[in-house]
């Protein structure tokens, strides 16, 4: 019903990246214009409101760090799809330590028979969405920044922000260690030591080391170096993110931005119908003034 109600095609302009800093109630940002990045800012949730002002129409993108969120992919049937949302969070409930109604599940279709499932605390989930709502902020898009990079059964993409290694190993799965244990985590059997690793390593990380753990591991690496990594990200922004915010956390219809979109088409539906009604009104006094004719002819043959 709510894929009914939208526009067919939305193109959104502008884009703001977000996530949350190193430093207490500090975020950094980046405006991405036509899939152009403008640059990178930081800020409190205010200052961010400021700018997003400036950008009437944009979409706000919130990347969730991957130490909040777990990953998993479970295998579905075609008569499990259609009960996935009730069916997997209890299917998942064995392997859980917290209980299921306390998490918050957002679910993906990552391939045929497969559902990528994102798990975060709700008290969490809701935390954040109230702290950023209370700086006059709405959220369009929550993702987890695992599976905001890029990956192939070809090649994984593995990055090295500060001391902390973020590694997306599959369609949704991942983890995040900290630097002293890179080779030790880069040997694990969820980091498939037969694939090779594209590190990407932001200017003043210790990529040296990041690089030589993971080879130690197996990997074939190949390193680059960017000179901020939130500006990589957003150059990497998939085109369908995987939005957390699902089933409770649905954000409302955005009727303002559905009605400029649809806004041209109703000003030209209403002229159509206008003209249309002008043109029944001409032919129906025509018709009139003829039958009044025929009338009074009759009248005179009489």
């Amino acid at each position: 019903m709510i894929k009914l109600l939208q526009p067919p095609a939305v193109e959104v302009a502008q884009r703001l990246l977000v996530k949350p800093s190193h430093e207490p109630e500090y975020y950094q940002w980046v405006h991405i214009e036509n899939t152009i990045v403008r640059g990178v800012s930081s800020g409190t949730l205010e200052q961010l409101a400021e700018f997003r002002r400036s950008l009437p129409g944009s979409e706000l993108i919130f990347l969730l760090p991957a130490g909040e969120v777990a990953l998993r992919t479970v295998a579905v049937t075609d008569a499990e799809r259609k009960l996935y949302r009730q069916m997997l969070p209890y299917a998942m409930e064995e392997g859980l330590i917290e209980p299921t109604e306390d998490l918050h599940f957002a679910f993906k279709q990552v391939a045929a028979g497969a559902m990528g499932v994102a798990l975060v605390r709700r008290k969490t989930f809701q935390a954040l969405l109230d702290e950023v709502r209370a700086a006059g902020l709405s959220i369009d898009i929550v993702m987890p920044e695992t599976l905001l990079l890029p990956w192939s059964e070809q090649k994984q993409t593995w990055t090295l922000q500060g001391d902390q290694l973020l590694a997306r190993t599959g369609p949704c799965r991942g983890f995040v260690a900290p630097l002293d244990s890179a080779e030790h985590v880069a040997g694990l059997p969820d980091a498939d030591g037969h694939a090779p690793v594209l590190l990407v390593v932001e200017q003043g990380s210790d990529g040296e080391r990041a690089a030589a753990a993971v080879a130690a591991a197996g990997h074939d690496t190949e390193v680059q170096q960017v000179e901020q990594m939130l500006a990589w990200e957003a150059s990497v922004l998939p085109d369908e993110p995987f939005n957390m915010l699902q089933g409770d956390f649905q954000p409302p219809l955005r009727w303002r931005q559905y009605w400029r979109d649809w806004k041209p088409v109703a000003v030209a539906c209403l002229a159509a119908l206008l003209l249309n009604y002008v043109v029944l009104l001409y032919h129906y006094s025509s018709v009139k003034h003829t039958a009044e004719e025929l009338r009074a002819e009759k009248q005179a043959l009489a």
